[in-house]
């Protein structure tokens, strides 16, 4: 339907098996693409003059520098058909706002090479397989180069800013918005990685398990596979049965204290979230307005977190109350016991959300 233009440079190593540095330089009509993606196209380029200069490099370095990702990622598709795309083993893909860290936003989980190049690579890493797992389920409709590259098979990592969201695909997407410090981490992280990867030629094979990953405060970052993740997962639900185990010995706390407490608690999260949404109906279909926490994040905290902490007090007041209504007045032991048994029912519904998501294969 349209036709792209890609501009690709090659940087020959001592084997033909490449690793390829992806970035869009176009932008919607409504932005200038000084973030989105100009400090990304930067990095990419300087990247490349710095590994120009270096010692020949075990893997060839390949360079895409896509016209079209903006409409459909037809850049990278396009890329795909290039002679160049069939020496490939793994890519780095860039993209970016204004302001911010360099973020490990995707990658591919069943190929820990990748990962672990990462995080011995980066200084400061900043990367969670939530993330991952929350772009990669569809519910963010985030899109982007990485999916038709991770579609032709590829293995691959997805860098980014993301301090300054709400400015792209908008008039406010110029360079003078742009952080100093942002493209200097952001093309300081993709030439550790790329210098790794490059100068090592690790076996880039997949995985039969997906791998988890996630940083500490931004200092260091732990990978590992998901057997492991199982047997951690084993552990706190073991220490978690014992902690309720001790507890409704020691406070009293009956079995059916314990079913009525996950109940209420149950109750008052799904009364939480229907409080959540009071707000979002009033915004959207009665004032048809936008919903501002895009721009301005902290709105959420009024707008959604205060509605559904009062939905839940609520319903907790209400059980309260009945409880009054019914007979006298609850002791001191009972509202301590009444108060063990719902911190045993948070306990058990957070291991029932570890063992489900551990049974599933999630890196969360």
């Amino acid at each position: 339907h349209y036709r792209v233009r890609n501009v690709v440079a090659r940087l020959p190593g001592r084997r033909t098996d490449a690793l390829l540095i992806n970035a869009h330089y176009d932008s919607p009509v409504e932005a200038h693409g000084g973030a989105d993606n100009g400090i990304g196209t930067a990095a990419a380029v300087e990247t490349m003059r710095a590994l120009s200069a270096l010692p020949q490099l075990e893997w060839t370095v390949v360079l895409c520098l896509n016209g079209g990702e903006e409409a459909g990622s037809g850049g990278a598709a396009g890329f795909l058909q290039h002679r160049f795309a069939r020496d490939v083993r793994a890519f780095i893909d860039t993209d970016g706002s204004a302001r911010g860290r360099a973020n490990l936003m995707q990658a591919s989980a069943n190929h820990p090479a990748l990962l672990r190049a990462y995080a011995a690579a980066v200084r400061s890493p900043l990367a969670t397989v939530f993330g991952n797992d929350f772009v990669q389920s569809g519910l963010s409709q985030a899109s982007g180069d990485f999916e038709p590259l991770t579609r032709a098979g590829l293995p691959g990592l997805d860098l980014a800013a993301v301090g300054d969201t709400w400015g792209v695909h908008t008039h406010l997407d110029r360079s003078t918005r742009l952080q100093p410090g942002t493209l200097q981490d952001l093309g300081g992280a993709m030439l550790a990685v790329a210098r790794r990867l490059a100068t090592e030629a690790p076996q880039v094979a997949a995985s039969t398990e997906r791998t988890v990953y996630y940083d500490v405060w931004g200092q260091t970052m732990l990978v590992y596979s998901m057997g492991t993740a199982r047997l951690l997962a084993l552990l706190a639900l073991l220490q978690l049965a014992g902690t309720v185990a001790i507890v409704m010995r020691r406070g009293g706390v009956t079995g059916r204290d314990l079913l009525r407490a996950v109940g209420r608690t149950l109750a008052s999260l799904g009364i939480g979230l229907l409080s959540m949404l009071v707000p979002a109906v009033l915004l959207s279909v009665v004032l048809g307005r936008a919903h501002g926490f895009y721009a301005t994040p902290w709105l959420l905290v009024p707008a959604y977190g205060v509605a559904g902490l009062r939905g839940v007090l609520a319903a907790h007041g209400m059980w309260r109350k009945r409880a009054e209504r019914r007979g006298a007045a609850p002791t001191e032991q009972d509202l301590g016991r009444a108060s063990l048994a719902t911190w045993c029912a948070g306990l058990l519904l957070w291991g029932g959300v570890l063992a489900l998501c551990t049974r599933a294969s999630l890196g969360l």
